[in-house]
């Protein structure tokens, strides 16, 4: 029971460190919120709590083996970490979904103003006919 008590922790400390990463100053989550005008401070007050959630962790996961009670509250701490991945990982893909029709969109764009400068039209290719009874 102690090992998988420990393999808890290891676990909830990992992923705590994945979403804090996920917040930090440079990353895309922030630059999307920021972006789209939203409250960032919401996410710098996430990030604070989960800086404060990794050094109890700590503490936590070294207490957990001799108070059951410590045990119960990183399985509830677990639980509500699960569930803040989950919804960083919609925005995340929400983003990114973004990202990719930006980009699918400046590329058609680009596309549309150069057919009239660069590429020809249409109606200036040759008509190709196949004989099909030669063939």
């Amino acid at each position: 029971m102690d090992i998988g008590l420990a393999v808890g922790g290891a676990f909830l400390s990992s992923a705590l460190n994945v979403l804090f990463d996920r917040l930090a100053p440079h990353g895309d989550l922030l630059k999307m919120f920021q972006k789209n005008k939203h409250d960032v401070r919401l996410l710098k007050k996430l990030r604070m709590t989960l800086l404060g959630l990794q050094v109890v962790l700590s503490d936590a996961d070294n207490k957990q083996a001799s108070n059951t009670y410590v045990s119960q509250w990183l399985n509830e701490l677990r639980d509500a970490v699960d569930g803040a991945e989950n919804l960083i990982e919609e925005v995340n893909y929400e983003a990114l979904r973004l990202k990719v029709e930006g980009q699918h969109q400046n590329l058609a764009e680009t596309i549309s103003n150069q057919q009239g400068e660069y590429w020809p039209n249409i109606s200036q290719i040759p008509t190709i006919e196949i004989d099909w009874e030669y063939l």
